[in-house]
């Protein structure tokens, strides 16, 4: 029997295509990704306290 594991792939490409550019511009956030990251850090902050607030109560 053959051992398959050592079969060399032709399909993976190691590098990109040249045509392909990478764009290291900054991402521009829209009004809605700002309230969503808003309502998030607000719910993690809120956890937080409330763990606090819980340790203190016990």
């Amino acid at each position: 029997m053959r051992n398959n594991r050592f079969k060399a792939s032709n399909d993976i490409e190691t590098r990109p295509v040249s045509g392909q550019e990478i764009d290291y511009s900054p991402k521009t956030y829209t009004l809605r990704d700002h309230i969503i990251l808003g309502l998030k850090l607000f719910a993690v902050v809120g956890i937080i306290f409330m763990l606090f607030w819980m340790v203190e109560l016990f």
